[in-house]
C-alpha cells in the first residue's frame, strides 16, 4: 500500500488561522520558531487518529487570544486530502463549540463541544470514521513509518524488541545447538520444554533450593542450642527412681494406715452412721412438708377454678339479664299497643250509607240491619283476636320477669360466695407460708453428732503429728523422683535435637548437590542464550542499512538481560546528535515499510540540521528552523539523497 498527501487545510488549529498546503514527492516547510511547521503534522495526525505528533489525545486545538484564553465560537477543521495506491480520499473533521439556551433564558450558554466527521465529503459517525482508517492502516504503524523519532522515542523498549523480532523471525532452537558444539547435551535436558519455560523452571527451583540451605544452618543452631548439660551420672537415674518408687509406696502405705487407724476409723463409721439418719429423718420432714404443701396448692388451685367460674357465671348471668330485660320491654311495647289498638276498636260506630249511592233512594231496613250485624260481628272478632294476643302476651311477660328476678337474685349471691372462697384462699397460703417456713429440728441427733465429733477431733490431733511426719517425707521422695525424670527428659531432647542435626546435615549435602547441578543447567542455558544472541543480532541487522541494535547486556553475575537500544557506528542513540537520530530513524522506516508493505509519508522535524538523507520511497516531510521566515514558507523540491 503506498499512502501519500495532497493536500491539507487548516482553519482555527491551534496558533493556524487558516493554512492550505499542497505536498509533492519531496516538501519543505520553512519558518522560525512557533510559526506553525509541526502545528500542520499536529493537524494531519489529528484529522487521522485525534492525537498530536506527541501522541496525546488531550493536547488544546483552540487559538489563543492576546489575553492567553482560548478562541470561542469558531470551527476547528482539518482537511486532508490523500492518494491510497492512486486512489484519492479526503478524510474532515470539525472541532466546534456547542451552545444551548435554556428555558427561561434569552441567552445560550457553552455546553461543551461536537465534532463532525467527513470522508470525501460525507458526513459519517466517529465509529464509523474510525474504522475506515483503521481498514486502512493501523495507528501504531502508521506512526511507526511517519515519524522517524516514534520508534526510538515512544515505544517501551519491549516493544521495539518485539517488532525487531517479528521482522527477523523466529530463530529455531536447534539452529542454535547446531551453532555450538558445547550446547549438543541441551536437547536431553530440555525433555520438550522450551528455553523460557526451562529456564524458569529452574530457576524456581533454584529459588525453592537455595531458601532451603539458607534455613538450614539456622535450624542447625536451633537443634544445638537446644543441646543442655546433663548429670555424668545419666545412666543410673533409671534405676535411682525405681528405688524412689518404692520408697514412695511404702510411705504411702504407712500414710494409709494412720488414716485408717482402728478407733479413729470405727469413730468415723459412727459419726457417717449418725449423719445418715439426720439426712434421713431431713429427706423424710421434706417430703411430707413437700406433699402437704402440694395438697394445700392444689385447694388453691381448685378454689381460683371455683372463682373463675363464678366471674364466668356472673358475666353470663348479667349479659343474660341484659337480654331478657330488652325482650320484656319489646313484649310490654307489643302489650301496650294492643291496649290502644282494643281501645280504637272498641269506640268505632257503623258507617253504613242509609241511602243508595245509586238511585239515591233509601237503603231497605232489612240490608240496613244486616250491614250493622256484619259490623258488629267483625268488631266483636276483632277485639277477641286482640284480647287473645294480650293475654300470650301477659302470660310472656310474667314468665320473663320471673325469670329476670331468679337471674338476679342469683347474680346477688355470687358476690358473697366470691369473698368465701377469697379468704379461704388466703388462709391456705398463709397455712403454706407458715409450713415452708419450718425446718427440721433433731437435738437428740445433733448433740451425739458433736460428741463423736470431739472424740475423733481429739484422736486425729495425737495423730497428725506422725501423719505430717510421713507426708512431708513422701513430698520429698516425689520430689526426688520429678528431678530424676526431669534429666531424663533432657537427655531424651538431647538425642532428638542430635539426630535432627544429622537428617539436616544430610539434607545439605543434597540439596547442594542439587544446586550445583542447577547451576550447571543455567550456565548451559546462558550459553544458549549467547549462541542465540549472536545469531539473531546478525539476522536482525542484517535487515537495516544504518542501523544496529544491542540487544542483550552482560550482568554482574555473568548473565544476560534483554535490552533493546539502537546504535549507530557504535553510538547508542541516547548519545546520537539529531542528525543521527533521524537518519538512524528514517533507516529504521525503510525496513519497516518493506516488513508491512505500507509506503506513508515521513515527517522530519528540525530537519534544518541534517545535511543528507538515505534515500526514501515515499514522500519526505521536511520541517525546517528558518530565522529568515516570518511566516511559513513552503516547498516542493527533490530530495537530498545519500546511498545507504
Amino acid at each position: 500500500m503506498n499512502i501519500s498527501i495532497d493536500r491539507i487545510s487548516i482553519r482555527n488549529f491551534k496558533g493556524i488561522k487558516a493554512l492550505d498546503v499542497n505536498f509533492g514527492n519531496a516538501t519543505a516547510i520553512y519558518g522560525e520558531n512557533a510559526t506553525g511547521k509541526t502545528t500542520i503534522f499536529d493537524a494531519f495526525l489529528w484529522a487521522l487518529f485525534g492525537k498530536d505528533s506527541q501522541n496525546s489525545a488531550t493536547f488544546a486545538i483552540k487559538p489563543l487570544n492576546g489575553n492567553g484564553q482560548a478562541a470561542h465560537n469558531l470551527d476547528h477543521a482539518v482537511d486532508v486530502a490523500l492518494n491510497v495506491d492512486g486512489r484519492p480520499m479526503l478524510l474532515s473533521k470539525v472541532f466546534t463549540e456547542k451552545y444551548t439556551k435554556k428555558r427561561g433564558s434569552a441567552k445560550a450558554e457553552f455546553t461543551g463541544h461536537t465534532t463532525d466527521y467527513f470522508i470525501d465529503g460525507v458526513p459519517i459517525q466517529e465509529k464509523e470514521y474510525k474504522e475506515r482508517i483503521k481498514a486502512m492502516i493501523n495507528e501504531n504503524v502508521f506512526r511507526l513509518l511517519t515519524d522517524p523519532r516514534y520508534f526510538n522515542e515512544v515505544l517501551h523498549w519491549q516493544d521495539r524488541r518485539k517488532i525487531l523480532m517479528e521482522i527477523c523471525g523466529e530463530v529455531e532452537i536447534a539452529d542454535v545447538i547446531a551453532s555450538d558444539k558445547g550446547l549438543s547435551g541441551l536437547t536431553s535436558i530440555l525433555n520438550g520444554h522450551s528455553i523460557d519455560d526451562f529456564r524458569k523452571m529452574i530457576a524456581a527451583q533454584k529459588r525453592e533450593i537455595n531458601d532451603q540451605l539458607e534455613k538450614i544452618p539456622v535450624r542447625i543452631d536451633e537443634a544445638s542450642r537446644s543441646i543442655v548439660e546433663i548429670r555424668p551420672d545419666i545412666d543410673t537415674v533409671p534405676a535411682q527412681i525405681d528405688a524412689l518408687e518404692a520408697k514412695k509406696q511404702e510411705l504411702e502405705s504407712q500414710l494409709a494406715d494412720l488414716r485408717n487407724g482402728g478407733t479413729l476409723s470405727a469413730k468415723r463409721i459412727e459419726l457417717q452412721e449418725i449423719e445418715a439418719e439426720i439426712l434421713q429423718q431431713k429427706n423424710t420432714f421434706e417430703k411430707d412438708r413437700r406433699l402437704l404443701i402440694e395438697s394445700l396448692q392444689k385447694e388453691c388451685d381448685d378454689i381460683l377454678e371455683v372463682k373463675r367460674s363464678l366471674a364466668s357465671r356472673a358475666v353470663d348471668l348479667s349479659a343474660t339479664i341484659d337480654s331478657r330485660t330488652r325482650e320484656l320491654a319489646g313484649y310490654e311495647e307489643q302489650c301496650e299497643n294492643l291496649r290502644h289498638e282494643w281501645i280504637a276498636i272498641d269506640s268505632q260506630e257503623s258507617t253504613d250509607p242509609t241511602m243508595c249511592p245509586t238511585c239515591k233512594q233509601p237503603m231497605p231496613q232489612r240490608i240496613i240491619e244486616e250491614a250493622r250485624k256484619n259490623f258488629l260481628n267483625a268488631k266483636a272478632s276483632r277485639l277477641a283476636s286482640i284480647e287473645q294476643n294480650g293475654i300470650r302476651l301477659k302470660h310472656m311477660i310474667e314468665s320473663l320477669q320471673d325469670a329476670i328476678k331468679g337471674f338476679q337474685e342469683e347474680l346477688s349471691t355470687i358476690p358473697a360466695a366470691t369473698n368465701n372462697l377469697d379468704a379461704r384462699y388466703n388462709d391456705i397460703m398463709k397455712r403454706i407460708s407458715d409450713i415452708q417456713a419450718e425446718h427440721p429440728d433433731f437435738p437428740d441427733l445433733e448433740a451425739k453428732k458433736a460428741s463423736i465429733q470431739a472424740e475423733i477431733d481429739n484422736v486425729a490431733q495425737a495423730e497428725q503429728g506422725v501423719i505430717n511426719e510421713v507426708r512431708a517425707r513422701m513430698e520429698q521422695t516425689i520430689s526426688e523422683i520429678r528431678e530424676l525424670e526431669a534429666e531424663l527428659q533432657k537427655a531424651e531432647a538431647n538425642k532428638r535435637a542430635e539426630s535432627r542435626i544429622e537428617e539436616l546435615q544430610r539434607q545439605e549435602k543434597v540439596l547442594a548437590e542439587a544446586y550445583e547441578a542447577i547451576e550447571k543447567n543455567l550456565c548451559l542455558i546462558e550459553d544458549f542464550t549467547r549462541a542465540k544472541v549472536k545469531l539473531v543480532s546478525e539476522k536482525i541487522n542484517s535487515k537495516f542499512s544504518l542501523a544496529r541494535f544491542r540487544l542483550f547486556e552482560d550482568q554482574i553475575n555473568g548473565g544476560l538481560s534483554e535490552v533493546c537500544e539502537t546504535t549507530l557506528n557504535g553510538v547508542p542513540y541516547s548519545s546520537m546528535n539529531n542528525a543521527g537520530r533521524v537518519q538512524v530513524g528514517l533507516d529504521i522506516i525503510r525496513t519497516l515499510q518493506a516488513h508491512y508493505g505500507i509506503i506513508a509519508p515521513v515527517w522530519i522535524d528540525n530537519r534544518e540540521s541534517i545535511v543528507e538523507l538515505p534515500e526514501m520511497a515515499g514522500q519526505v516531510i521536511s520541517l525546517i528552523v528558518s530565522e529568515a521566515d516570518k511566516q511559513l514558507r513552503i516547498e516542493t523540491q527533490p530530495q537530498t539523497k545519500k546511498a545507504a
